[in-house]
């Protein structure tokens, strides 16, 4: 699409293809391939044209919820939220129903990223009438993995994993499928259910390296992996590898926020060992490269392992 564009000359299918690239190059985990192309899409975008692009949606507000989640993964987590509202604000004006269900889907799902479930879980729900409304059936799945997986994050299990099971049978395309299955994975982590997490994290990783297809969660993917393998009996040295690939992965990827939880699930490993200093020094490092976000759930985790190990 890009070298066709470029032939052509026409900004907006340069415009298009930067964010078809951008948008493809975040679902992979290449995320600064990510955030020059969705950049250059954006300042392609023409505002006095809004809404006339001749699509479904408005490249303009999905390019910069796209956007959001890469600067999340890129750590620059502030930035992320202010251009997901950004986007969601300007979703809500045009008030294009499509567009605005984009959005709001985007906005749920940083927040819940973020650590902030109600949010979350309010921005799913509003979703879900809209897809009801406007017969959004692949948007519609989001409702029911995100407001399940909140209802796990407050305890209720049962209940969260049957609505995420719902998602995952209405799921009609393999991406989707995929990021729901890995999040019915951490769910039945959380409930104990060890050899259940553990079945699909495994199948998932044979099909992603069976086709060679990269994926933007496979660091979290690995780190998982090595969480479900902690809580079995004998099996710490071999979990100890998948949270070191992990952070490897996320490091390539430079997916900071991916390192920090990988490497916080680390140092947790090592203190345990009695490897504390080990653990604060390498801990220390990825949380002082964070010069924004700290409200979010997962820099104020490292932030209180962190004053743990001091002591």
């Amino acid at each position: 699409m890009l070298r066709l564009a470029k032939i052509i000359g026409d900004p907006r299918l340069l415009m298009w293809s930067h964010h078809s690239l951008g948008v493809n190059s975040g679902a992979q985990g290449n995320f600064l391939n990510a955030r020059t192309h969705l950049e250059q899409s954006l300042a392609l975008y023409d505002l006095r044209q809004r809404g006339s692009h001749g699509f479904v949606q408005d490249p303009h507000v999905t390019g910069s919820a796209a956007l959001a989640h890469v600067l999340h993964s890129l750590g620059h987590l502030h930035q992320a939220l202010e251009k997901s509202q950004k986007a969601l604000s300007e979703a809500r004006e045009s008030g294009e129903p499509y567009t605005l269900a984009w959005a709001i889907g985007a906005m749920a799902e940083l927040r819940i990223r973020r650590g902030e479930y109600l949010e979350g879980r309010e921005l799913a729900n509003e979703l879900s009438g809209l897809c009801t409304k406007h017969g959004f059936l692949s948007l519609a799945v989001q409702c029911h993995l995100w407001c399940g997986w909140t209802l796990v994050q407050e305890g209720q299990e049962e209940a969260g994993i049957t609505r995420m099971q719902h998602s995952l049978a209405t799921s009609s395309y393999t991406l989707q499928s995929r990021l729901i299955e890995f999040y019915l994975a951490c769910a039945y982590k959380q409930d104990g259910r060890v050899e259940e997490g553990l079945s699909i994290v495994e199948n998932l990783i044979a099909k992603m390296n069976s086709e060679g297809e990269p994926s933007s969660f496979i660091p979290e993917l690995f780190l998982l992996k090595g969480e479900l393998l902690l809580m079995q009996d004998s099996r710490e040295v071999e979990a100890e590898h998948y949270v070191h690939r992990a952070i490897e992965i996320a490091r390539r990827n430079s997916d900071k926020t991916a390192e920090l939880l990988a490497t916080t699930s680390l140092a947790r490993l090592l203190a345990k060992q009695g490897r504390r200093d080990e653990a604060r020094t390498m801990l220390a490092e990825i949380y002082n490269w964070f010069t924004e976000g700290f409200d979010t759930a997962d820099l104020k985790d490292a932030k209180a392992l962190l004053g743990e190990l001091a002591t």
